[in-house]
């Protein structure tokens, strides 16, 4: 049995825990900066920490065998020190998503470089191990809400923007999309996992493989692989009304990111850095079946031991099911109007939320 411990309450965090509590029997405890009595009720134990105290942060993770982080920014950075101090075996980063935008913003590639450095340095000093969980977009970037819905962010959290509705790609509400292409390439891809999976794997991974000094530094899975094309044409179908992309060359997309930047437009710049990234074929978004080392044991464990639902939701059925409640338009908010469709043209028939999806809270960190 292992002490296992989350940073972060957000929705990813809780389905970690959720999947934790289910079919293992480690001890779990929840690291927030704010008391949150929502996750206390459903019997988690849950500390209140402050990332800016490194000597209370290590007292508080002595004993532990794992963590795993959900936040990001000069926090995640604390907590790297702080488990490393207090002996942590293992070490699983906030980087599902990899550093979408750190092709185009040097800030976020200097942050990346940061986290990776200090993970390298600690496995040495401190034979604190880590493992990178690489799973493509989540899902959730194009549901309601986009990832504030679940409170996800990337790594680096302090930018609003990544977790916006409709900043990648394709925006389901206004009918919208911006299409990178690459003259002299196939169509470009993305690859995507919905944040119930990654916690479903994860979890899987812990279960199947608790000797984690045989854990390669980085897992890659994704559900779905998606060209750009048959990611409009879903789009289309669940919103009911075509969508008609804007196709933009990575040189277009590099002049409008330094622009935006000139004009100080920064969460501007921040969506088009993530398009420059697909175009570019970032590794963390885009990669192809031969990359997927995430072994197929734990796959088939993650559907038959307790782990549910399964199989996983294909990308098409989960954007039926999120949009498929009504949702406010943009009218009621900006004016502006939204085509909607409250149902969807798919084939694939929707799964009814989990318990635990209709019951996510929203709290932070």
């Amino acid at each position: 049995m292992m002490k296992i411990a989350i940073a972060g309450t957000n929705g990813l965090a809780q389905f970690m825990a959720y999947y934790l509590s289910q079919v293992t029997s480690h001890n779990l405890v929840f690291l927030t900066r704010t008391a949150n009595p929502g996750l206390n009720e459903r019997g988690w134990q849950v500390l209140v920490v402050d990332y800016d105290q490194p000597e209370s942060l290590a007292y508080i993770l002595k004993g532990v065998d794992v963590v795993i982080s959900t936040i990001g920014s000069d926090a995640q950075l604390a907590l790297v020190e702080a488990a490393a101090d207090a002996h942590v075996r293992h070490f699983i980063p906030s980087a599902f998503s990899g550093p979408e935008q750190c092709t185009a913003q040097h800030s976020e590639r200097e942050a990346w470089q940061n986290l990776m450095s200090l993970l390298q340095h600690h496995e040495v000093k401190s034979c604190m191990r880590y493992t990178l969980f690489t799973c493509g977009a989540f899902y959730e970037r194009f549901g309601p809400g986009g990832l504030s819905s679940l409170q996800i962010s990337t790594f680096n959290n302090r930018h609003s923007a990544i977790g916006e509705e409709g900043s990648l790609l394709i925006d389901i509400r206004l009918g919208k999309a911006t299409i990178p292409v690459k003259s002299g390439i196939e169509e470009l891809s993305i690859c995507m996992t919905s944040a119930r999976d990654v916690a479903r794997y994860v979890v899987a991974t812990i279960q199947a493989y608790e000797d984690m000094s045989t854990w390669p530094r980085e897992f890659k899975f994704h559900t779905e692989r998606l060209t750009m094309s048959e990611l409009v044409a879903i789009g289309s179908r669940v919103r009911g009304t075509p969508i008609v992309p804007v196709f933009k060359t990575p040189a277009s997309l590099i002049h409008n990111y330094a622009s935006a930047l000139q004009a100080n437009k920064a969460n501007k710049a921040l969506s088009i850095a993530q398009h420059i990234a697909v175009a570019e074929a970032h590794p963390a978004l885009t990669f192809p079946p031969t990359e997927i080392n995430l072994p197929s044991s734990i796959l088939s464990y993650a559907r038959t031991a307790g782990i549910e639902p399964a199989p996983s939701e294909p990308f098409e059925a989960w954007l039926t099911r999120a949009w498929s409640t009504p949702q406010p338009t943009e009218a009621t908010t900006s004016g502006k109007q939204s085509g909607t469709s409250s149902r969807s043209g798919s084939s694939h028939k929707s799964k009814k939320p989990t318990p635990l999806e209709e019951n996510l809270r929203r709290p932070s960190d």
